[in-house]
């Protein structure tokens, strides 16, 4: 089962909500924004399995989970927690030290389908794009320093906020 379907049932889990409703929910929580042509199909699929029901409101149709949608969805947290407890051991020996407790907390939400960066995620990833394609250029003095600055705030901005 993909991620999409595990995103669609986790928020759900936490109300009713329209087809719309659902992609701004995992936008906002994810940065990720899914199309309509992924997230009706899915849940016309979902209804089809009677993991959820839908009903009309005015020109909306709002969804909700159903007992075995909640059942599919702590299913599929569980499985979820398996491959993340993998992924924690290799991350263990081939990333830069991360404090356990941090590196638990991360973990801990990925488990219960939540996106640990929040409202970041966007931001970081835009980051990181930015951080390659920079490597490939030949960047000049000025802009180096310029680029230097601006990580150093964002670095004392995120020591103090930890």
């Amino acid at each position: 089962m993909g991620c999409l379907r595990l995103a669609v049932l986790r928020q759900l889990s936490k109300r009713p909500l329209s087809g719309y409703s659902i992609m701004q929910a995992i936008t906002d929580e994810s940065g990720w924004k899914p199309s309509p042509g992924s997230i009706y199909p899915l849940l016309a699929s979902l209804v089809g399995e009677n993991l959820a029901t839908v009903r009309s409101q005015g020109r909306r149709r709002i969804y909700a989970l159903t007992k075995e949608g909640t059942d599919t969805l702590q299913e599929l947290l569980g499985q979820n927690r398996a491959r993340l407890d993998r992924l924690a051991s290799q991350l263990r020996i081939c990333s830069p030290p991360l404090a356990d407790k941090d590196r638990l907390a991360v973990i801990e939400r990925l488990s219960k389908g939540d996106a640990p960066f929040g409202w970041l995620t966007r931001d970081l990833l835009e980051l990181r794009r930015l951080a390659f394609a920079v490597t490939t250029k030949d960047i000049r003095e000025g802009e180096r320093r310029e680029i230097r600055k601006a990580i150093a705030l964002l670095l004392d901005a995120l020591r103090r906020a930890s």
